[in-house]
């Protein structure tokens, strides 16, 4: 006997009743074990089989498999490739394996492939809120600042720079500047938490171009730390330096002062006049 071959679709649509049993075998087959099922499947290695008799052995095999008659003559009758009335049964063993094998072959294929759509559907989605956050983000700095804006945000850094303490125990840490190039709305971010600072968009372009050295439009953090911490020590310097004037202008006015009532005295005393 040739080898028994599942049969065509045209034929399973043409009969519901064939359509209906093979899709019950095939919930069978897909239900096989190897090993669990081997021995129930003993029966089929005999001599070919009558409609009842296959219809009595595969409800023995599989329990669960609940074929009508009209349903069992179906299948005998597309498995009967000779047309002599019975199934052969190792040649239906051998169109059974390979149709389980098919079919999970074709359930691991389709699990691998909705795996697959999942992971890329999460990619698209990752990408997708990566687009809007970077969005968002750009939407929190414009480089077209202005002198004015340049004058606000430099005072404001500077005056930042110039009373940071980090030997402070209430000083925030400055780790967060450390490691990779920032996107400004991350500097900005950073400049907040540490040194409680905020600048609009034009101003925070500002502060960027002093510290983006290579002027992608990225700070690094090492850089402005280092150039942070020099404008802190010039700002400090350039205060001292403006107390010390204001001290030696107030001693100067101080001392004309003196010199002035002194000199007013004595012209009073020459004159006769009390002083």
């Amino acid at each position: 006997m040739a080898d028994a071959a599942p049969p065509d679709a045209p034929e399973e649509e043409a009969d519901p009743v064939l359509r209906s049993a093979m899709a019950k075998l095939e919930q069978a087959a897909l239900r096989y074990d190897s090993v669990r099922d081997k021995q129930s499947l003993r029966a089929f290695d005999g001599a070919s089989m009558n409609a009842a008799s296959f219809q009595q052995q595969l409800q023995r095999a599989f329990p669960s498999l609940r074929l009508s008659e009209p349903e069992a003559y179906a299948l005998l009758a597309c498995f009967d490739n000779d047309g002599g009335g019975t199934i052969d049964g190792a040649e239906f063993m051998k169109t059974f394996f390979s149709r389980s094998f098919a079919i999970k072959a074709d359930g691991d294929r389709a699990a691998r492939d909705a795996k697959a759509a999942r992971a890329a559907k999460e990619v698209r989605k990752q990408e997708a809120a990566a687009r809007a956050k970077r969005k968002a983000m750009d939407a929190r700095y414009d480089a077209n600042f202005s002198d004015e804006d340049m004058l606000v945000a430099r005072r404001r850094i500077c005056a930042a720079a110039e009373h940071y303490d980090a030997d402070n125990t209430d000083a925030m840490p400055l780790t967060g500047f450390q490691g990779a190039e920032m996107h400004p709305a991350v500097f900005e971010d950073q400049l907040k938490r540490c040194f409680h600072v905020t600048f609009t968009p034009k101003q925070l372009g500002a502060v960027v171009s002093i510290f983006d050295a290579s002027g992608d439009g990225f700070v690094d953090g090492a850089e402005f730390l280092r150039t942070f911490f020099q404008l802190g020590f010039d700002q400090r310097r350039r205060t001292r330096h403006l107390e010390e004037v204001r001290a030696s202008n107030y001693r100067d006015r101080e001392r004309r002062a003196a010199e002035r009532r002194s000199a007013t005295r004595r012209a009073k005393t020459a004159c006769g006049v009390a002083p």
